[in-house]
């Protein structure tokens, strides 16, 4: 059993895999390797490499010991304590946010100008990934096709933009799970509960006026931009799934928006999504 740093976060779950720290700040990983992600080796993925079934120290391939961490879709990223951002796995999604777009396998390395911001106060790593600095957000992401980046566009980003809103926020999470479209959400700093990327489950958590096309065959609603999630109530956390948004009010209820296929709402039904608290 992993003794825990009280002090950083515990556990970071990707795609089959997690990492975690011990009191000393350094990860450990396990689960599947299939783009370096949990043990990185450096080279091309694809190929076979062993898939850690206990927890793995990464620190023999050139981790130093981390105060924040964030497990992606193919990617793994964290902070030391100069806030400066390591990553490694795979950037096939431009998970890496240093303004490149590469599949092949990465051994650990600093990313250049930390992903391209400096002073980072808090990194989420999914697909693509978003980060504060201070209140202000960030992301990027390889496909964007939901507008998931949140600047008013659906072009690729390989670096960090600027989302659009004159929201102070603080917390913002990226979807690590749904790379064709996600969403992407945040709580400001009075706890509002903001959205925007995909809508096609309405995990937006409010109608979205905007048209999204991935593929000439998969049609539907999204926002380049973030929207206010209905029901005016204010949080405290918030975290995303493929299609579901869940999130704790301040009362300590926990409510979810989303799809509902197979009762992800928890409200002790099944079958259609529900589009607004």
């Amino acid at each position: 059993m992993l003794k825990v740093d009280e002090n950083a976060e515990p556990l970071g779950a990707g795609y089959r895999f997690v990492c975690g720290f011990d009191a000393g700040g350094q990860i450990y990983c396990w689960g599947s390797n299939l783009f370096g992600q949990s043990s990185p080796t450096g080279g091309s993925t694809g190929g076979p490499r062993a898939n850690p079934c206990v927890p793995t120290p990464v620190a023999h391939f050139g981790v130093p010991p981390l105060v924040s961490f964030e497990a992606g879709l193919t990617q793994s990223c964290g902070q030391d304590a100069s806030s400066n951002v390591l990553c490694w796995g795979s950037n096939r999604f431009a998970g890496f946010g240093d303004g490149t777009f590469t599949p092949a396998e990465s051994v650990p390395a600093a990313v250049p100008g930390a992903i391209g911001l400096s002073g980072i106060t808090q990194l989420s790593v999914g697909v693509g990934g978003c980060a504060l600095v201070g209140s202000t957000p960030s992301c990027w992401n390889g496909f964007n096709s939901g507008g998931e980046v949140g600047d008013g566009t659906f072009a690729q980003r390989f670096a960090p933009v600027a989302v659009s809103t004159v929201e102070g926020f603080a917390l913002i999470v990226a979807n690590d799970e749904n790379s064709v479209a996600g969403q992407t959400c945040g709580l400001t700093l009075t706890g509002q509960a903001f959205c925007w990327g995909s809508n096609r489950a309405g995990e937006l958590g409010t109608t979205a006026t905007e048209t999204c096309t991935v593929a000439a065959v998969l049609v539907f609603s999204c926002s380049s931009t973030p929207l206010p999630v209905d029901g005016g109530l204010t949080f405290t956390d918030l975290d995303i799934g493929f299609t579901t948004t869940c999130a704790v009010a301040t009362d300590g209820a926990i409510y979810c928006w989303g799809a509902n296929r197979v009762g992800q709402i928890g409200d002790g039904s099944t079958g259609r999504s529900q589009g607004s608290l």
